[in-house]
């Protein structure tokens, strides 16, 4: 962990990582499944949501939080370290970093959404620091989502403007749609 931030293909590694708890197609099936547009016969998880027959203790509430903060701590580690890397390019370190300021904001507005009030976390907490942290009022979420959004706009390309290796990244153009 020492040198990890120092390679580029590390720092490639873990923008890939943040990229990779984006969207699954749990995610997008599962919410599917709280409308009328798919059936759960089950009578667990998304049925028993779309029923109202529900507690705060249902495994697929605790299965959202973990994927959306699992992909809240990759994000805050790659801000927190990428900088230890002195060899990317400084246009592409920025990049980089707006990519991954889009993605945290997504996940926060996914949060958002559903619960209100979520704690919002910035920086990658010690054990210590995670037992103590509090929800946040829903407005001060917001308002760090567009602030991220805004940021990561300033800096993104247009995708027309990525080379061919790099299509499906996101762009300016979807940070300006999410806000």
């Amino acid at each position: 962990e020492l040198n990890f931030w120092e390679s580029d293909a590390n720092v490639n590694n873990a923008l890939n990582n943040v990229y990779n708890r984006l969207y699954n197609s749990q995610q997008y099936f599962y919410n599917e499944a709280l409308s009328d547009n798919a059936v759960n016969r089950a009578g667990v998880g998304a049925g028993v949501i779309a029923s109202g027959n529900f507690t705060p203790t249902l495994q697929s509430f605790r299965d959202d939080w973990d994927y959306f903060y699992t992909g809240i701590k990759a994000a805050n580690i790659f801000l927190d370290n990428v900088d230890k890397n002195l060899t990317l390019e400084p246009a592409l370190k920025e990049r980089m970093k707006a990519e991954v300021q889009f993605v945290r904001a997504f996940h926060y507005f996914r949060l958002m959404n559903w619960w209100g009030d979520v704690p919002l976390i910035k920086t990658d907490l010690t054990p210590d620091e995670a037992k103590t942290i509090e929800r946040t009022p829903r407005a001060e979420v917001l308002q760090f989502i567009l602030e991220e959004l805004d940021a990561a706009a300033s800096v993104l390309p247009a995708n027309t403007q990525y080379a061919a290796a790099d299509r499906g990244r996101i762009t300016k153009g979807a940070a300006k749609a999410l806000k």
